[in-house]
């Protein structure tokens, strides 16, 4: 007995807006995200997010307002057995921002999409297909390699394999046809795009059939382009502010002046998140204890983060609660999922689960009190 999960769209619906998900879809097919709002607000611009399920940072792609509603587009290319976990951010004319789904941590609690392997799915008509075998070698870019866009050339060596028909190939990249830009020559097959590939993850494929005319065995393999120091530019981000304060008090003919200074600086990347926070005052005194006060924190995307300085933390009641560090707090929530799936004799499914969970790790180490100089009186130590 067999037992077949099948999985129906969820809809996203509230006073904001209405968004059907798309449950299940085919490897290797694009994903439109649609977003129907029912608000009269402006939205200036719509951001939608997604990774393969159990990355660690969002892929970023800008929606269209089309129709009456905001699509964004999922590549094909980045839709893989693994499943896409994706939410979006509308922004408002007044600096508001709609997510989706609705709640206070979109990052941390996308939606989700299965996706099914394309290979599984077979029509009534189709045949299986009897592949040659041939040598080929890649030459470049190297398998799971990083390349700047401008830098891609996609190479392989014919040498090994005399049985090629070098007049009969195909080659695509991301599903999308380059064999008129590519040229064999002595063995060698040479493709250097016209136009430069866009930010992300690419697969190549090469097809080839043998003299004989039989099919070979394709050869894929995939390679990512890094964004450029001209993007990363623009996707870099930052803000401050520096305030300066005089008070001056008098009492029993004595008179307390005092200076301080505070300022923040705030920078972010797609990944990183920098925050820098001083405050510097006049009263500061070897003889007491330390009123400056200086802190850096590092938001390592939803994962990781440390905090240099002074910081704040509050681990237990009985413990540390809010008191003051001098040193380092570090911060990892770690985001697990374990899957068992029962197989039977034909290896076909008939039971699986998923468990999931969380794995916190909070840590500080530094100075509660620092020593000082003590003087009781006029020059006395």
């Amino acid at each position: 007995m067999y037992l077949f999960l099948h999985g129906l769209g969820i809809s996203q619906s509230n006073h904001l807006y209405y968004h059907q998900n798309p449950n299940t879809v085919e490897e290797g097919k694009s994903i439109e995200i649609t977003q129907l709002l029912f608000i009269q607000d402006p939205i200036v611009e719509g951001t939608l997010f997604f990774r393969d399920k159990g990355e660690i940072s969002y892929q970023e792609v800008k929606m269209t307002f089309e129709g009456g509603k905001w699509v964004g587009l999922i590549p094909g290319n980045r839709v893989t057995t693994v499943g896409i976990e994706y939410l979006t951010i509308l922004t408002k004319n007044n600096g508001g921002k709609i997510s989706l789904p609705l709640v206070n941590k979109p990052f941390e609690k996308p939606l989700f999409i299965n996706v099914i392997d394309r290979f599984m799915i077979k029509d009534e008509g189709d045949v299986d297909i009897t592949y040659s075998e041939a040598d080929v070698l890649i030459l470049s870019p190297d398998d799971g390699s990083v390349i700047n866009p401008d830098e891609v050339v996609i190479s392989a060596s014919l040498f090994n394999a005399p049985n090629v028909n070098q007049k009969d190939f195909k080659v695509f990249i991301n599903e999308i046809d380059y064999t008129d830009q590519t040229i064999i020559s002595g063995g060698v097959l040479s493709l250097v795009p016209e136009n430069e590939l866009s930010f992300g993850f690419n697969n190549i494929k090469l097809m080839f059939k043998t003299t004989y005319g039989m099919p070979i065995e394709p050869v894929q393999w995939s390679f990512s382009t890094s964004k450029g120091v001209e993007n990363i530019a623009e996707s870099f981000k930052y803000s401050g502010s520096l305030l300066a304060k005089r008070t001056s008090s008098t009492a029993s003919s004595i008179s307390i002046d005092e200076k301080q200074y505070t300022g923040k600086i705030n920078a972010e990347l797609n990944w990183l998140k920098a925050k820098y926070s001083f405050r510097t005052s006049s009263r500061e005194s070897k003889l007491s204890q330390p009123i400056n006060r200086n802190t850096l924190s590092l938001q390592v995307t939803d994962y990781l983060k440390i905090d240099n300085g002074d910081v704040f933390p509050s681990i237990s009641p009985f413990i540390l609660d809010g008191k003051k560090v001098n040193g380092r707090m570090i911060e990892l929530d770690l985001k697990f999922q374990y899957e068992f799936k029962g197989l039977d004799l034909f290896g076909k499914n008939f039971f699986a689960f998923d468990f999931n969970g969380n794995v916190g790790l909070q840590t500080v180490s530094g100075l509660l009190v620092n020593k000082v100089q003590y003087r009781n009186g006029i020059d006395n130590a």
